[in-house]
């Protein structure tokens, strides 16, 4: 209780430290554009956010198929107040968000921390056990994992998510210290909040098992779930909801096998905690996915033996576990593998046709990384206490300088796609991504090289592309075959390339009846060795718009200002190269 008073004293003090550094290191993003990816798509150019009303708030509510309701709320009411033609004022909120978060990962360390001292009967006092939560806590600001999260708006979600999140650790800590059950009801309820921002902490119920187990010398496993039925209950029914929506069609179209699943779950925990211990190298992370999680390439040896790693770690907190173990180093990774486990592949998802790995999935990750740098350096400490100060110095040095490197990278798309591009030369959506930069400063020449290069990839999927379309005509998750879409372009020869950009680029479909326009004035019998008709796309189009009118209906005027210049460029490019009819 004095270590809560002592606290108590200085919290605001603490959170304007957090602010600080916060800023300090984010400063610099505030006035970059929105980015390419999802900011224009869902943010800027979303009607539905840009024209406030009560219809379009309750939309994402009823009609809209977002899951999401209370970020894309948030984000109409922030435009309504200021404006949708800047992301500065995004920016400014999420660092906000982002500090806060920080100050609850202190909170929460500092409290597992003094539990873990008492448990081990080994009192640290109060300012020294402070300081080193503290010290660890800033690894959460500015760990270079972070700067995707905070610096893309559209990741605001998972930051605001995460909030609620550790809201909800923090009062469930609240809960077995002074064991109010106002507390429970508290954590459940920002829980149920956080959800409704963003999918990625579905598990966090499971923290509240865990943290029974390990924080109380006499609890077993058994009692903490007797003890916590009706909450867990309730969490174990919500993730079930949330993941049996978020596994589409297209998804289980892909047979991805138990152990197909099992094995990416662990190439995902490999990568992750690759990226928590070496954050330096940093690129759009769009390399592993449905169709490449069985190759270990580039890295072959490096990557097996770490997946060999995590294997020996799952073993051996398996044991630990069961033989009713409280190794506050097994304590972290299994606070790491709940925190991820939404994303970790082991139950695949839409969101994840891309990639199954991203930095800005890794958000709440770093927070079991900023408990065992606690751990370690009490540890450390104790046998080296003269010169271990200076190696969290050097880590958080380090650390600091990278993570502002990566925020000025942040401020130049071309710099960073070419990057990212050139470490996952074949990732579909780096390759959307650099179209559509170019596409906004108007370099054709840029945009016709990248395609010139697209079909000198000999990469045979036509049949892909074929049950694709077909499949189109008969989903009603018009996202969901978007995995494919690199293997499509890869067809035939250069006019096969335009076919798809015209007509399947536009992401959700709603431009695909202006584009039918001009592919029909081309020669048919170019499509003709796709085994398909104009007719048949129109009609295709037209029954997925009847089965799922909401997917056409937000975007609509968004979608045709975005791609109609792009597609009169490539419609006179395709003039100029002769493939139109005289």
């Amino acid at each position: 209780m004095n270590l809560e008073m002592f606290l108590n004293r200085k919290n605001s003090f603490y959170f304007l430290l957090f602010l600080f550094v916060s800023f300090f290191v984010f400063a610099q993003s505030i006035g970059y554009d929105f980015f390419i990816f999802d900011d224009l798509e869902y943010l800027k150019n979303n009607y539905r956010l840009t024209h406030f009303s009560s219809a379009n708030f309750l939309w994402f509510w009823t009609d809209a198929n977002t899951k999401t309701p209370l970020f894309f709320n948030f984000i109409q009411l922030i435009f309504s107040t200021w404006s949708n033609q800047s992301a500065s004022i995004l920016r400014i909120i999420n660092i906000i968000v982002h500090a806060a978060n920080s100050f609850l990962v202190f909170k929460i360390i500092l409290n597992i921390m003094t539990k873990f001292s008492i448990q081990e009967e080994e009192l640290i006092e109060p300012g020294k056990l402070t300081f080193i939560s503290l010290v660890s806590s800033l690894i959460f600001v500015f760990h270079p994992t972070q700067v995707e999260s905070v610096v893309w708006v559209y990741s605001m979600r998972g930051v605001l998510a995460s909030f609620f999140a550790l809201v909800s650790i923090y009062t469930y800590l609240k809960f077995l210290d002074l064991k109010e059950k106002k507390y429970i009801i508290i954590a459940s309820g920002a829980y149920i909040v956080g959800m409704l921002f963003k999918f990625s902490i579905a598990a966090i119920p499971a923290t509240f098992i865990l943290l029974d187990y390990f924080l109380d010398k006499k609890m077993t496993i058994k009692k903490s779930v007797m003890k916590h039925w009706i909450v867990l209950s309730f969490g174990v029914c919500f993730f079930f909801i949330f993941t049996y929506e978020y596994t589409s069609e297209y998804v289980s179209g892909l047979k991805i096998s138990n152990l197909d699943a099992i094995f990416i779950m662990l190439r995902t925990s490999s990568h992750y905690i690759k990226k928590l211990i070496y954050p330096f190298h940093y690129s759009l992370d769009y390399g592993l996915n449905f169709k490449t999680y069985k190759s270990f390439l580039p890295n072959v040896w490096q990557s097996r033996l770490s997946v060999l790693a995590v294997v020996m770690m799952n073993i051996y907190s398996l044991r630990v576990v069961l033989i009713n173990g409280k190794n506050s180093y097994v304590f972290c990774y299994l606070f790491f593998v709940i925190l991820m486990f939404p994303g970790l592949g082991l139950i695949p998802h839409d969101f994840q046709y891309s990639s199954f790995v991203a930095d800005r999935y890794l958000y709440l990750g770093v927070v079991p990384l900023c408990l065992l740098a606690a751990i370690v350096t009490v540890k450390m400490l104790r046998i080296y206490p003269a010169i271990f100060p200076f190696v969290p110095a050097i880590i958080i040095g380090g650390l600091l300088i990278t993570c502002f490197n990566l925020v000025r990278l942040w401020g130049d798309s071309e710099e960073l796609f070419y990057k990212s591009y050139m470490s996952n030369i074949n990732s579909d959506m780096l390759y959307e991504g650099m179209i559509a930069y170019y596409d906004k400063k108007n370099d054709l020449e840029k945009i016709n090289y990248l395609m010139w290069l697209d079909t000198k990839k000999q990469i045979k999927h036509r049949q892909s592309y074929i049950e694709f379309v077909k499949y189109l005509g008969q989903s009603k998750r018009v996202r969901d075959g978007l995995i494919t879409i690199e293997a499509w372009k890869q067809t035939i020869d250069f006019v096969d390339v335009l076919y798809f950009y015209l007509y399947l680029e536009a992401k959700l479909f709603s431009y695909a009846e202006k584009q039918l326009e001009v592919i029909s004035k081309l020669n048919p019998e170019k499509l003709r060795p796709l085994g398909i008709t104009v007719n048949e796309l129109r009609a295709m189009l037209e029954k997925s718009k009847k089965e799922a009118p909401a997917i056409f209906s937000p975007w609509e005027q968004m979608t045709r200002l975005k791609y109609k210049p792009l597609s009169e460029r490539l419609r006179a490019e395709m003039e100029r190269r002769g493939y139109l009819p005289d």
